[in-house]
């Protein structure tokens, strides 16, 4: 339904110009304060969930890889790494690529 609703394509195109628009004041500092609210709300909202709950599952859209199709709320959780591990992977490559310059 979400798909439907708020399709990829304009997804993708919301989610390049909101961050974007975020980033262009961001510094270390602002970075590691946002990731640690971020942390500490994600270590707040896990351990909220019982046992029985991780196995809860829902429909994603097909718009990520890493998380698409039935997801149970343990995928979700287990997103949260796989996701910024994706992000990690960018920058170095970026890092990597502007050092050899």
């Amino acid at each position: 339904m979400v798909p439907v609703l708020f399709p990829r394509r304009l997804f993708d195109w919301l989610n390049i110009r909101v961050t974007r628009f975020g980033a262009r004041h961001a510094t270390r500092q602002s970075l590691a304060v946002e990731y640690d609210k971020a942390h500490a709300m994600a270590l707040k909202a896990l351990t909220s969930v019982s046992d029985q709950e991780f196995s809860k599952s829902l429909n994603y859209p097909d718009w990520d890889p890493l998380l698409s199709g039935e997801a149970t709320l343990e995928q979700l959780f287990h997103y949260i790494k796989a996701h910024f591990d994706g992000h990690a992977a960018q920058i170095r490559k970026v890092l990597s690529y502007d050092e050899r310059k």
